[in-house]
């Protein structure tokens, strides 16, 4: 089993919502499938986490607040045993991603994207900061190309849209959907897209880089 290219395992939450698992380190990664008209119960849990939806909208409540959550462009977080809950009322599939560490962190709440920036070379790239995780959108055009490179932060991907060529330490994959690369610390890794079309992936560093500090401003 590779470490840098870990396989999902299946689990059922609940009688409806399937989930694919995957342990990267410390972290726990979940792409899971709500049900069209499908309520996750409000629940509690030892482990901080951070979500957001890559498909479809869907309701999270957290910590008595709530909000619908369109892809990619809203997210929630919470601390070790804050009650939260999830509701898909529409008439379609979403598709949610939950980040899951035992972190001793308290706060919870919503937040927007900051801090977009395009490079160049056409790639583009969007945050969500908080005290523990920093997350990244990442559009890669085609002949996008992220060289070699490493640091001290654990890097965690997943592809959401399209494909490109991921390579972490000595292994190399054909990155797309539902896919999960992990870099431990230190570990060289690159993208490459030879595609004709434009490539995103969610990419999530522990702890933050560059000494980046949380957005409360920009919490909804």
């Amino acid at each position: 089993m590779s470490i840098y290219f870990p396989t999902a395992l299946k689990n059922k939450i609940d009688s409806e919502i399937v989930s694919n698992e995957f342990y990267c380190g410390d972290t726990k990664v979940m792409i899971s499938s709500i049900p069209a008209n499908c309520k996750l119960s409000a629940h509690k849990h030892s482990e901080a986490q951070f979500g957001l939806s890559l498909q479809g909208v869907f309701e999270m409540e957290v910590d008595g607040q709530r909000k619908l959550l369109q892809p990619l462009k809203d997210a929630y977080f919470v601390g070790s045993n804050i009650l939260h809950s999830a509701k898909n009322s529409s008439s379609e599939l979403a598709i949610g991603l939950d980040i899951k560490r035992l972190i001793n962190e308290n706060d919870a709440g919503f937040m927007k994207p900051t801090d977009e920036k395009e490079l160049k070379t056409g790639m583009s790239f969007s945050f969500f900061t908080g005290s523990w995780f920093e997350i990244m959108i990442a559009k890669i055009p085609p002949g996008g190309k992220m060289n070699v490179h490493n640091h001290k932060h654990e890097q965690i991907g997943i592809g959401v849209i399209g494909k490109y060529i991921m390579t972490v330490g000595e292994e190399e994959q054909e990155f797309e959907y539902g896919k999960v690369y992990f870099a431990p610390s230190n570990t060289p890794h690159s993208a490459y897209n030879p595609f004709p079309e434009e490539a995103c992936s969610v990419n999530i560093f522990v702890p933050p880089r560059y000494g980046r500090k949380a957005r409360k401003a920009f919490l909804a």
